[in-house]
């Protein structure tokens, strides 16, 4: 570099910042600022429109949607009903029925099963025994012990002998619904041995029919 040259040195501008500048009048600018402002205004509201609109429109959906399921569950309701009419006159059935098998349940109350009673006796009955005559009583009374009978059984007949009609008697003891069974009188016939004899007996309440007493009880 030669002696005595000047050095030039550019330094970079600054970049100058850049102020907008209106020279429009105040009113003028005043007045587009009041578009500006209005044009937002504007969509604000035609913002808030459309959302109503939405949210009308969803509700309708909502209430229509309910008055349909209303309707079905009316409709199921008025089925319903329209059963239970006609299931009615089948209550009315049960009511009579119902009160027709108390009535007869009240009269059957003491009833005895004497067809399984004489069943049961002709089963047991010993073969060295026979019977003369049987009486059937279904007055209900006490037992000589101070049980509830509900009836009473009256035996005449004849055995081989005396020890014969102890097993008779123990035999009749055990026979379903008999209680208190006893001797009432017992002879030795002359000439042929064998000994005649009446007997009691007293029914409780296993030789009951049972009928119409329960809801599951046969019932005439």
């Amino acid at each position: 570099m030669a002696i005595g040259t000047k050095l030039k040195l550019e330094l970079p501008s600054r970049k100058q910042p850049e102020v907008p500048i209106n020279l429009l009048p105040r009113e003028i600018r005043g007045e587009q600022k009041t578009k500006r402002y209005f044009g937002y205004a504007t969509i604000g509201a035609i913002a808030l429109v459309a959302l109503l609109v939405i949210l009308t429109i969803a509700q309708r959906v909502q209430i229509s949607t309910e008055q349909n399921t209303l309707n079905e569950a009316q409709a199921r309701v008025s089925a319903l009903q329209t059963q239970v009419a006609a299931l009615a006159v089948y209550g009315q059935l049960k009511a009579t029925v119902d009160t027709k098998r108390q009535t007869l349940g009240t009269a059957l109350l003491g009833d005895v099963s004497w067809t399984r009673f004489l069943d049961d006796l002709d089963h047991r009955i010993p073969g060295d025994s026979t019977l003369s005559s049987l009486s059937l009583s279904a007055t209900q009374a006490t037992t000589p012990d101070g049980q509830v009978a509900y009836g009473t059984v009256q035996y005449s007949g004849q055995v081989k002998d005396f020890p014969g009609l102890a097993g008779w008697l123990d035999t009749m003891a055990g026979a379903r619904g008999l209680h208190f069974v006893y001797l009432g009188s017992g002879s030795k016939t002359a000439g042929t041995g064998t000994v005649t004899f009446s007997a009691t007996a007293n029914l409780t309440s296993a030789a009951l029919s049972g009928r119409c007493q329960t809801e599951t009880a046969p019932c005439p």
